[in-house]
């Protein structure tokens, strides 16, 4: 499914659960995690569906939760667009625990600035993630 003309961002790749956030190995990067994901029909008045795994579920996957929410539903994933996901990027630094970033990414909005060291790490990782349009 094609984003519109003018979108910033590309986020229904993110649907796959076979994606893999693939990483520079000195960027200091230890995992990228969906922790939230919001989906809508596109074309239709329908309203927006958001899918948002625990706090503290660890090892959980929002693929997982979207492929049960969705046998309950009528719903076709790949008729779905992806409105927004919030994604948790955990570092191998941090003390005394690894420090995370955890932000939201739509279509015409990212909150990342580059002033932030952490930030600025994770934006160049969007164009390889498929996310950042040219």
């Amino acid at each position: 499914m094609q984003s519109p003309p003018g979108v910033a961002s590309h986020l229904d790749h993110l649907k796959d659960p076979t994606f893999s956030f693939i990483t520079e190995a000195g960027a200091g990067i230890f995992s990228v995690t969906i922790r939230t994901m919001q989906v809508s029909v596109p074309d239709k008045h329908t309203g927006r569906v958001t899918l948002e795994l625990l706090p503290y579920s660890n090892g959980a996957s929002i693929h997982t939760l979207i492929e049960d929410a969705l046998n309950k539903n009528s719903w076709r994933l790949e008729d779905l667009r992806v409105d927004q996901v919030k994604l948790k990027v955990t570092f191998v630094h941090g003390k005394p625990r690894p420090k995370t970033v955890s932000f939201n990414i739509s279509p015409n909005s990212c909150p990342l600035k580059d002033q932030v060291a952490e930030h600025a790490i994770i934006k160049q990782h969007l164009k390889p993630w498929g996310i950042e349009r040219e």
